[in-house]
């Protein structure tokens, strides 16, 4: 609680506790344990950084005309735009570009939590009114952008073995009973480093092993459809086959009606002639049939009137 006073807050028209400055509470860890009965000893040290970054102000939107104020505005936002370069530089990751981590106190205090050897989580507050949504957009970018650095977390560990003074070293040294020392820390990073690897390399395997999968799975696929596609092309070409045998057979059967229908043609035309002549014949029958009765008509009255007159005599 008592620390807490120590942070300095004023009211804006943005904020009723605004902060005046970036808050930085550091808290050193330094652990000791006997790790066997001959007097190894294993150190631990570490630091947990929280810190309490002031929001940057615009001079419209916080509308204080007090002269600490404008100066404490301006010490913000000046601190925040180093950060902003340091961590666009990181993200950046241009082995040639410097880093300028010594052109603000905030920087250089958080290095090694920028890009450095420590573990970094970043809380960014943003506030759900429409009116602050500029602001928030902002908060968002930054966090994004500090996302993308890439740390590499180191445990700061030593092994000292028969109570030796001074941590190991990478070569590895004598101490006054003869026992060998090796830095723990150097041991600890190239396990950590090879256990990376071997992660990693479990990961790229277990995805050659998937898109493996997914190729043989595709080729499959490729090879069941090929095969329905190879059966549907015969099933086509029988179908084919058969509708060709079955126009030959049309073809033969439209040919001999053809001949038939020639031939039923010409017996038509020769029933219609012959037709034509027994008519021709009939109606000269009839003509002379009707000639021989009128004649007959004649003869029979003829020999009417003289059977009457031979009657009379």
């Amino acid at each position: 609680a008592r620390r807490r006073g120590w942070r300095q807050i004023g009211e804006t028209k943005m904020n009723k506790s605004s902060s005046r400055s970036h808050c930085l509470f550091t808290l050193k860890v330094h652990a000791k344990k006997v790790v066997d009965s001959t007097g190894a000893v294993m150190e631990c040290m570490g630091k947990l950084h929280l810190v309490d970054l002031a929001g940057s102000e615009a001079a419209k939107s916080a509308g204080n005309e007090d002269a600490k104020v404008e100066r404490e505005r301006k010490n913000i936002n000046q601190s925040l735009l180093t950060l902003g370069r340091v961590i666009s530089a990181l993200k950046e990751n241009n082995t040639n570009q410097r880093i300028p981590y010594r052109d603000s106190k905030l920087t250089r205090l958080l290095q090694e939590s920028l890009g450095g050897r420590c573990k970094t989580v970043i809380i960014a507050t943003v506030s759900p009114s429409v009116l602050s949504v500029e602001e928030t957009i902002s908060t968002l970018n930054y966090a994004q952008a500090a996302h993308g650095i890439q740390n590499k977390p180191v445990a700061t560990s030593y092994l000292k073995v028969g109570g030796a003074d001074r941590p190991a070293t990478a070569g590895g040294n004598t101490n006054a009973n003869g026992a060998n020392v090796q830095d723990w820390n150097q041991m600890e990073c190239r396990l950590t480093y090879l256990q990376t690897e071997l992660d990693e390399a479990q990961a790229a395997l277990s995805r050659k092993h998937q898109e493996q999968q997914r190729i043989v799975d595709r080729a499959e696929e490729a090879e069941a459809e090929r095969d329905r596609y190879h059966h549907e092309l015969t099933l086509s070409q029988e179908e084919v086959e058969r509708e060709q045998s079955r126009v030959r057979a049309l073809a033969g059967r439209l040919s001999e009606t053809l001949c038939e229908v020639e031939k039923r043609d010409c017996v038509i035309g020769a029933r219609k002639n012959t037709e034509a002549s027994l008519t021709g014949e009939a109606l000269a029958l009839a003509s002379t049939l009707r000639a021989a009765l009128s004649e007959g008509g004649r003869y029979h009255a003829a020999l009417e009137a003289h059977a009457a007159e031979q009657q009379k005599v």
